[in-house]
């Protein structure tokens, strides 16, 4: 039904863009809070309500970073605007069905050491998200804006580094905070633009409802304790 909702907003309704974007915000995390995969049965509502207001505020840097430059841009497209934006949206507001496949529980040593399969699917995934990043340097590249966002993911890259070798802590990169990092790169008005954005805006969102926003730096009890239960269940 909210699939079905989304594309009556693209098709028929066609707001301004910044409306848009703020229905699939509140759509998508909604869907993940109360249906497709709450923290709990029956779904709290309380807790829902507790990351909603962050996530609210992190959304609204996703469209003054990035989705003000290329929603727009579609505006008078709304077939190709649906096309782009709601397919991957949704691929990645469902990733604990449209990725559950991938054997990849968590991001974290431990689990791609011990998962039969995962070492070998997070390499594929690192040579695809290297093209990606390849290609979207190249457009940055030809705006002139390429050392200004250069010098933000080094920066971004060194602070990583040195929180990672904190004693008695582990570096744990989250779903959501892997769209927080990448959406930047995607304010230009491109069809591929688009794609990265719906699929980030829809993990962000799946990973903000579903899991709460967890720290990147745990300790080992921590990590274990977070493991799900199901082990078929693939989370970033």
């Amino acid at each position: 039904f909210n699939i079905l909702v989304t594309a009556l907003i693209f098709l028929v309704l066609r707001p301004k863009p910044i409306v848009t974007f703020w229905c699939l915000v509140c759509i998508g995390f909604w869907h993940v809070a109360l249906f497709s995969e709450p923290q709990a049965t029956p779904p709290p509502i309380d807790q829902a309500f507790a990351t909603f207001l962050p996530a609210l505020f992190i959304c609204y840097a996703f469209w003054r970073l990035a989705w003000r430059f290329t929603l727009p841009a579609f505006r008078k497209a709304p077939i190709e605007a649906s096309v782009w934006y709601l397919a991957t949206f949704w691929t990645g507001v469902l990733t604990n069905i449209t990725m559950d496949k991938i054997p990849i529980d968590r991001l974290v040593a431990s689990d791609i050491n011990s998962e039969p399969g995962a070492l070998t699917a997070l390499i594929i995934i690192c040579i695809i998200l290297l093209v990606i990043v390849v290609n979207q340097v190249r457009v940055i590249r030809k705006t002139g804006w390429l050392p200004y966002y250069l010098g933000w993911y080094v920066i971004g890259a060194l602070v990583v580094v040195v929180l990672s070798q904190l004693p008695g802590l582990q570096f744990r990169l989250h779903h959501y905070v892997i769209a927080m990092v990448l959406m930047p790169g995607t304010a230009w008005p491109t069809r591929l633009s688009a794609i990265y954005q719906g699929f980030l805006l829809g993990m962000f969102l799946n990973g903000a409802a579903a899991w709460g926003f967890d720290s990147i730096l745990q300790t080992a009890a921590d990590v274990s304790a977070s493991r799900p239960a199901n082990s078929d269940c693939n989370l970033i």
